[in-house]
């Protein structure tokens, strides 16, 4: 599978984040870009946000300047947690940075993905927003909405990054299931 995959940069990579065992224990800590540089297990959220008549999805679009799945569509936000940081302050703070929202987020579980060198343990968040949505970072350039009907049956046919794939599949089985 050609992931597009662009050579691991230094820079925005210079935030710490937590090392885990399976166990979810934090085992050591280390630059973000040694997480993926290394393969080591670490944790991530992704946020996926429904309008309010919970009828459409929010997609973010991938900047063409990330190091992986460059313009493929993707979870409404996601991020590495920090190091020290919870799950749930790092559903927050995605959120702001890369949508410019808030809102209430509803924990729905958390899956482990072993997946082209990515292993990690990803908690999964839903909220509700009509927007609108502001985007001022570089690795976001936007997103749209998808209707729910067409995405049960469209996610795989479409442009989206595998990490979505999963993340998406995660959600119609805990919750939709």
């Amino acid at each position: 599978m050609n992931t597009k995959k662009k050579k691991l940069p230094i820079q925005g990579f210079l935030e710490y984040v937590d090392v885990i065992d399976r166990k979810n224990r934090v085992i050591g800590k280390v630059l973000l870009h040694d997480i993926h540089e290394k393969k080591l297990p670490h944790r991530t959220s992704h946020i996926l946000i429904f309008n309010t008549r919970r009828d459409k999805l929010f997609l973010q679009k991938r900047g063409p300047d990330v190091f992986v799945y460059p313009g493929y569509w993707t979870s409404s936000a996601s991020g590495h947690v920090g190091s020290g940081q919870s799950y749930r302050q790092t559903a927050v703070r995605e959120l702001r940075e890369e949508l410019g929202i808030e809102c209430d987020l509803k924990y729905i579980g958390y899956y482990w993905l072993d997946l082209e060198g990515n292993n990690e343990r990803n908690a999964v968040f839903v909220g509700y927003s009509d927007g609108p949505f502001v985007f001022e970072e570089e690795d976001v350039p936007g997103g749209k909405w998808f209707d729910m009907g067409y995405l049960i049956g469209k996610y795989r046919k479409i442009k989206t990054c595998p990490f979505f794939r999963v993340t998406f599949e995660y959600y119609l089985k805990k919750v939709e299931g």
